[in-house]
């Protein structure tokens, strides 16, 4: 690759970004990305829609939230994945994502086959 490591950080997280936009309703106001030898950490400041956030005040709303972005990123991840993949020219054996609740951040980690090679 000729491309350098910050480079390659803007790339793919204006491109998980753009991705969850649409199907998830997420638009981050701001998007930082980590890549670290074979992991990619993707963290989407705020993401999370202003009602999902009124939602998800009670536990009940919570629960509704979280269960339904789990099974649209579950729709997703492979596109994901592949977007990922071909940004970097390695493989992603796993990947995972978790939303914080409070502050309405969404963080995804891709462990990758080997170093990415910059």
């Amino acid at each position: 690759m000729n491309r350098s490591k910050r480079r390659l950080e803007l790339e793919v997280g204006k491109k998980v970004a753009e991705c969850l936009n649409e199907p998830l309703g997420e638009a981050p106001k701001d998007v930082i990305t980590r890549i670290n030898e074979d992991t990619i950490l993707v963290k989407l400041k705020e993401a999370l829609p202003p009602a999902e956030r009124q939602i998800m005040r009670e536990p009940e709303g919570i629960r509704a939230v979280k269960e339904l972005k789990e099974k649209l990123l579950e729709d997703i991840r492979p596109r994901l994945e592949r977007i990922v993949e071909e940004l970097t020219n390695a493989k992603v054996t796993g990947s995972h994502s978790v939303i914080n609740i409070w502050t309405g951040d969404r963080i995804l980690i891709f462990s990758m086959d080997g170093s990415i090679q910059l």
